[in-house]
């Protein structure tokens, strides 16, 4: 039998806080899209990626655009963090 083990470490042992803030803002510059604070990237957090980049958006008073817009934001983002 294989055993597994999986961590959360962010906010334990490291905090990304700052990684995540500036990969959004990058991504937001690419499409004009004001930044982001940390304060406010950190209270979108919590809820998958999906959920983060939507909650950013609102907090960038930009949250109108289309799925495929959505999802061309969401896939620059996570290409990003990998």
């Amino acid at each position: 039998m294989k055993k597994l083990a999986i961590f959360d470490l962010d906010g334990t042992l490291i905090s990304s806080l700052e990684d995540l803030t500036n990969c959004i803002n990058e991504t937001f510059a690419l499409f004009s899209i004001p930044f982001v604070s940390s304060e406010q990237c950190m209270n979108a957090l919590g809820h998958g990626a999906k959920n983060l980049v939507h909650n950013c958006l609102a907090f960038s008073n930009n949250d109108t655009f289309s799925d495929s817009e959505f999802e061309n934001i969401l896939e620059k983002i996570i290409s990003k963090l990998l």
